[in-house]
């Protein structure tokens, strides 16, 4: 079976850059976030059950059965829109909790938002990311995922995400490129 690595955290904390470089530096396939592609079709804000669905269609993307690779990185998964529905609607989605037990990945990599924020049209929390970051932490620690907090600004943060994939699966420095 496929490894599957999700990277994971709040807006603009630098995970679709560390999502391609393992990829490249792992020779893994990277999963892009379902919703940018969303968004840019469907510009309106999405109701609870548009959110619902985008994280269902990313676990749809993220599972490893039909990715034809060793290696998968994600660049999110149901758990990112697990917290956009709680923390925009008040709503705590069964269905995507449930999803979550059942694909969990082999390892989560939370990035912390120590790096400047990067403006974009589809993003609208500046100001309040490390707030952001601890719904993650505490969702993880509920549901029990394995994780590494991923911190450090440009090669020190790629530094630190490979310390802690190769520290726990060895196996991978012979991906390595």
């Amino acid at each position: 079976m496929p490894y599957k690595i999700v990277v994971t955290g709040p807006e603009s904390c630098g995970k679709t850059s560390l999502c391609n470089y393992l990829a490249i530096r792992y020779k893994g396939k990277m999963i892009p976030e379902y919703s940018r592609d969303y968004l840019f079709k469907n510009p309106e804000y999405p109701d609870a059950l548009a959110i619902e669905e985008m994280g269902v269609q990313q676990e749809r993307l993220n599972n490893p059965d039909f990715v034809s690779h060793p290696i998968i990185f994600c660049d999110t998964d149901a758990l990112n829109y697990l917290i956009w529905s709680v923390e925009i609607y008040g709503r705590h989605s069964k269905n995507l909790e449930l999803i979550l037990e059942k694909n969990q990945a082999a390892l989560y990599l939370l990035c912390f938002p120590d790096i400047p924020w990067s403006p974009d049209p589809l993003r609208q929390n500046p100001n309040d990311r490390e707030r952001l970051f601890k719904l993650y932490l505490f969702e993880i620690y509920k549901l029990k995922l394995p994780f590494c907090l991923v911190s450090g600004i440009g090669i020190q943060r790629f530094n630190r995400a490979n310390f802690f994939i190769e520290n726990k699966f060895p196996e991978f420095g012979n991906f390595r490129l």
